[in-house]
């Protein structure tokens, strides 16, 4: 199969590109789990300079224990063989940090504030459970369906 991509976005210029069958394969379109891991943290560090009214309705920045305690979780998640990074990471609006691990038939979120213990949502299915972990970093009940 030929198709024509652009040579520079930029340019307008285009090339013809020759694609085999294993080129559309649905593994060549992902990226790899560093690239993914280092993109959310690199997001959740991004966080540091939101200031307050960050999303113009008055939300508050991410608190910096927020930050640190997502970035530490992050860390020991990704040295967990078998983890899955993050589909989404977002500020929230009272200083916490929203994660959210998204595949087909699993909804997962991990809300992480400055203190206290993290409050965990999974739908699997039709199945909606709740929890909180007061040890943070064991809020791996909430993703392991999606390991």
């Amino acid at each position: 199969m030929t198709v024509r991509t652009p040579l520079f976005e930029s340019t307008g210029v285009e090339r013809n590109v020759r694609l085999s069958s294993r080129d559309l394969r649905p593994e060549a379109f992902q990226p790899d789990q560093e690239t993914v891991w280092d993109r959310a943290i690199a997001e959740v560090e991004g966080f540091r300079s939101l200031r307050e009214d960050w999303d113009g309705a008055g939300a508050l920045p991410p608190h910096r224990e927020s930050i640190a305690r997502v970035l530490r979780m992050l860390a020991t998640m990704q040295d967990t063989n078998g983890a899955i990074p993050p589909s989404a990471v977002s500020p929230g609006v009272n200083g916490d940090i929203l994660l959210v691990w998204e595949e087909q038939g699993y909804y997962v979120e991990i809300e992480v504030g400055p203190s206290g213990p993290a409050r965990w949502m999974r739908q699997v299915g039709s199945l909606t459970e709740h929890g909180e972990a007061r040890d943070w970093l064991n809020c791996h009940v909430a993703y392991e369906p999606i390991r």
